[in-house]
């Protein structure tokens, strides 16, 4: 333990006597670096099983997070689906400030909004576009060729549900600019936004459908359920701990900001659009303009 290692004798061995191993306070107070690669780490006894063990911690007073891990705020770690990700499974993501405010208020509500195995980017078309804009999908989305569409009012996800079009319902049509509304299947099986994604998945394989819309109180489209995303899920281990949310659902996701003073006004974009943390990102780590950005942001 390094807390009980450090309250030991803090005195160097002699030069040539046989120690099995250093004690944390000779490694780390005798002025030397070391990098991992130089020192190997014994565990102690144990008497308990690896289940019971609780990595919980916080990442501030008010934001708890199951998994003590945090990725970094740079533009090619986290973006919306990272910080997304990163909650979904206990840790957090802080979403990089390399953008112009609007594109990371747009990646904090992304993320915030993000439910774990719902699919929120399920492609929408309305029922006058053809069959040939539903092939032309085909490629360009996380399923590759197997593309599924919601078709709403508008064409736009947050639009009414009026059907499903899957590949069983366009694999046969040869004139690719019939309108999906004489293709699309009608009689639909949904569920409501406010169920667990287990247990609509559950229902999901009940029903032996390929996609299962999920639409709110009034009937609009908000998300999806796919059975290919079905079983990727059994493919994977499951959650370390419960993701990091708040009371309502809603993943608990950080965001970046500088120290310029255009930054407060970022910081503010921020915060309303649901980051529970903002976190300074300054090449110096001890700057009077950190400290002004500290007391513009309490």
């Amino acid at each position: 333990c390094l807390a009980s290692s450090l309250a030991m004798d803090t005195t160097m061995p002699e030069l040539g006597a046989f120690y099995d191993g250093f004690q944390a306070s000779q490694i780390f107070c005798q002025g030397v670096t070391y990098t991992y690669d130089d020192i190997i780490l014994h565990p102690g006894h144990i008497n308990f099983g690896a289940e019971t063990v609780d990595l919980s911690s916080k990442l501030s007073k008010n934001v708890p997070l199951g998994v003590p891990m945090v990725s970094s705020p740079m533009d090619t770690v986290t973006g919306g689906r990272m910080a997304a990700a990163m909650a979904s499974l206990g840790a957090m993501g802080v979403v990089h400030y390399n953008q112009t405010t609007e594109e990371q208020v747009a990646a904090v509500r992304e993320a915030c909004t993000f439910r774990r195995l719902y699919d929120v980017n399920m492609p929408c078309l309305s029922t006058s576009a053809t069959v040939a804009d539903v092939l032309a999908l085909r490629g360009n989305h996380a399923r590759g060729d197997n593309v599924d569409v919601l078709v709403t009012e508008g064409g736009q996800m947050g639009g009414k549900l009026l059907g499903v079009v899957t590949n069983r319902d366009v694999e046969f049509v040869n004139d690719t600019a019939t309108s999906l509304e004489e293709v699309m299947t009608r009689e639909l099986i949904t569920v409501e936004a406010g169920a667990a994604a287990e247990q609509a998945y559950a229902q999901l394989a009940a029903c032996k459908k390929g996609v299962l819309p999920v639409v709110d109180a009034s009937g609009n489209a908000v998300a999806a359920l796919a059975r290919a995303d079905l079983r990727s899920l059994r493919a994977c281990p499951a959650a370390p701990a419960p993701p990091s949310a708040r009371s309502d659902g809603r993943l608990l996701v950080a965001a970046a900001i500088g120290t310029r003073e255009d930054d407060k006004a970022r910081a503010a974009a921020l915060a309303a659009a649901g980051a529970c943390a903002v976190v300074l990102d300054s090449s110096q780590g001890d700057s009077t303009f950190q400290l002004n950005m500290l007391d513009s942001s309490q």
